[in-house]
């Protein structure tokens, strides 16, 4: 379901946008991956090997540290990646870049903290949860 609906949505907005501001679109698009591929490596890559491996007993301690790791991580990623792309209005205004820094790092802190849950819902054992999770991110975005 995510593979498709993010092939579709990729369709859907070089069509309608244009080549230029889907390049646009792109270029702050890949700021918001490169801050994921972080959180993939540090956060949950881990979490996903390391989560099912605790005692019984740890679990809940355990889970609760990386909840709040996540939670520290997501609102430092959003603050550097809006000062990021405020100031690179200042430093390049021939991008038109600077009216997106708001939008870009909320949308990059909703989907940080959906991909965690999403993760943490697997790792978990509640796949219907995870799907659910999925559904209404993915699903609830191809209706828009």
């Amino acid at each position: 379901m995510v593979s498709g609906v993010n092939f579709l949505t990729g369709i859907l907005f070089a069509r309608f946008l244009g080549l230029e501001e889907y390049g646009r679109f792109t270029l702050a698009w890949m700021a918001v991956l490169f801050f994921n591929s972080f959180q993939q490596a540090g956060i949950i890559a881990p979490m996903m090997s390391i989560g099912p491996k605790q005692p019984q007993e740890k679990e809940a301690a355990y889970y609760g540290a990386v909840f709040i790791q996540q939670t520290i991580w997501s609102v430092a990623c959003f603050f550097v990646l809006w000062a990021g792309v405020w100031l690179s209005g200042y430093i390049k205004p021939e991008w038109h870049v600077q009216d997106l820094a708001l939008p870009l790092a909320a949308a990059l802190l909703a989907w940080q903290l959906q991909d965690f849950l999403r993760r943490y819902f697997f790792v978990r054992g509640q796949g219907g949860l995870a799907f659910i999770n999925d559904a209404v991110s993915y699903l609830g975005n191809s209706s828009s």
